[in-house]
Order: structure tokens, then sequence, then C-alpha cells
């Protein structure tokens, strides 16, 4: 097994490349992937090297096994805190923060735009709490996804 960091990986074709930790690039197909959700850049890896080719490729978890945001924590803010964006502070996704926050305290002079934030935040909720914490951690985490 060799480590590495994906570099890119193409969802229309299935295909990516990664980074070894011996400076050499490798190619891969999504079949070769063994993780939870889609492979994203920038992610570390585990993976079986074949010339140019890798291998049953799998995603490495932190140390401790933990992932750095907790869906179920975020799932919550979503749904008590979503009309003030502060599950997208938690998830560091300030930029989408302040777009909900801005809406929740200010648009009630308009109604629209606190309606749709607290419908935004109670989707999200449902999406994070329905999903894996490898989808969550490899789709809002890794893979920087700010909006459903």
């Amino acid at each position: 097994m060799m480590r590495g960091t994906i570099l890119a990986f193409d969802f229309r074709t299935g295909e990516g490349k990664i980074s070894g930790e011996d400076g050499n690039r490798y190619s891969f197909a999504g079949g070769e992937w063994h993780g939870g959700g889609q492979p994203v850049a920038n992610q570390s890896v585990d993976f079986e090297a074949s010339e140019r080719d890798a291998l049953a490729v799998y995603p490495v978890r932190s140390a401790v096994g933990q992932y750095e945001r907790n869906r179920i924590a975020a799932a919550l803010l979503a749904f008590f805190l979503g009309g003030l964006g502060i599950h997208k502070f938690y998830m560091n996704k300030p930029g989408a923060g302040v777009i909900m926050l801005l809406g929740g305290l200010f648009g009630w002079i308009l109604i629209f735009p606190v309606i749709l934030v607290c419908l935004v935040a109670l989707v999200e909720s449902i999406i994070y709490v329905t999903m894996t914490d490898e989808t969550f951690d490899a789709t809002y985490i890794q893979g920087n996804k700010s909006w459903f």
C-alpha cells in the first residue's frame, strides 16, 4: 500500500489522478474507489500502485478515526439555528454563513428571504442526517461544498 493525495476526479468519465508519496502520478478508475461517497480533490488515500495505475483506492481517516466536523452536530445546528446560518460557520463556510445570517436577520422586511433561508436550512439538516459520515466528510468537508 502507498499513500497519496487525489489531484482530481472527473465524475463524468469516472477517472481520476493521484499524486503518490513517491512523487509519481497514478491514474485510477471510479471502480477502484472503495470509500463512501465520491473521491474529491485533496483527499488523502491509500492505494496499491501498479505501474502508472492506482488500484484499490481507500480514503484515509484522521488519526483518531473522527472527522473534523460532525454531521449530526451540523444537522442539529441547521435544524435549530439554520435561519441564522450557524451550521455554515460550524462547517467553515463563512461566505454561505454570512448570506444566511443576513437573509435571516434582515429578510423579515421582505418575508421571502427568511422563508427561503429557513427552508434551505431544513433541507440541509435532512440531507446531513441521511448521509453517511464518509459521504458528509467527502462532500462538505474535504470537497468544500457549501450548499446542497
